[in-house]
């Protein structure tokens, strides 16, 4: 278990969006909070399968049922609303459409609008609370997040490289292009290159370590990132200014998700 730092009172700021409109984000101190379910469950509560039959199943037949059933499967759609042998079993016969690992990165609640509606908020809330009770149900819930840090780097002027396999992405990395600002950070070209099995990556944190202290420096949130196998795109607005680096800082990221984009089938028994 990671340990828990003492608030810092750094008064720094994170510049947004290098060459365009910013924001400024403040650091804030480091958050190592475990996790409990989305939703909340007592001794009183339905059942997952009551909650799903009673507030999520028609949403997601008015919604999602024009390309994702057998019957009006086109394309590449997956056919997670088929009734194999109920809609309810079939949505965890894909992976990530439901995530009882980490609920809030589900597909159903992630997907946007694409290419059909986008869950209205209270839909969405009636979604993210059925999961919570197939995670109080299966028990798949771990007791707290993965540890999904990079190893911090010093920094150098010009290119940098943050390798991701300590995070399970094995080959895959996160490049940019360093500048030093007087006491502080310019960063530049910020991007990921996947590794051989691609990555998906959601919240992306930048870590500032000092005297083996970490502050957060987050990036803007958006949708999951999808890169294909040895891909590589943009990371959040491409880059960043840290306003407060000092000499002897390290740098590294954390994010709330970072799995392969494609996982290996088990072998056949």
């Amino acid at each position: 278990m990671r340990a828990r730092p003492t608030a810092l009172l750094l008064a720094s700021a994170l510049l947004l969006g290098v060459g365009c409109t910013s924001g400024t984000i403040a650091l804030r101190p480091y958050d190592d909070a475990g996790v409990g379910p989305s939703g909340e469950a007592d001794a009183a509560a339905p059942s997952a399968a009551a909650t799903f039959e009673a507030s999520v199943e028609g949403t997601l037949t008015r919604r999602c049922a024009g390309c994702h059933s057998s019957v009006t499967l086109e394309g590449g759609a997956l056919d997670f609303l088929r009734p194999n042998p109920d809609v309810r079993s079939q949505l965890f016969e894909y992976e990530g459409i439901v995530d009882l690992v980490q609920p809030s990165s589900s597909r159903l609640l992630t997907h946007g609008a694409h290419a059909g509606p986008a869950l209205m908020p209270d839909e969405s809330t009636a979604v993210r609370r059925w999961i919570a009770l197939e995670v109080d149900e299966r028990g798949t819930m771990p007791p707290e997040m993965p540890d999904l840090n990079t190893a911090p780097i010093v920094v150098g002027d010009g290119p940098n490289v943050l390798t991701l396999d300590r995070i399970g992405l094995t080959g895959a990395q996160v490049l940019f292009d360093a500048t030093r600002l007087v006491g502080g950070l310019l960063i530049e070209n910020l991007r990921v290159v996947a590794g051989p099995a691609g990555v998906r990556l959601r919240g992306p944190t930048l870590v500032v370590w000092v005297d083996r202290t970490p502050t957060d420096a987050p990036l803007p949130e958006g949708p999951e990132l999808r890169i294909a196998p040895d891909g590589t795109a943009p990371l959040g607005a491409g880059g960043a200014s840290l306003t407060t680096f000092p000499e002897g800082a390290g740098l590294a990221m954390r994010f709330t998700v970072a799995r392969p984009l494609h996982v290996a089938a088990a072998p056949a028994p």
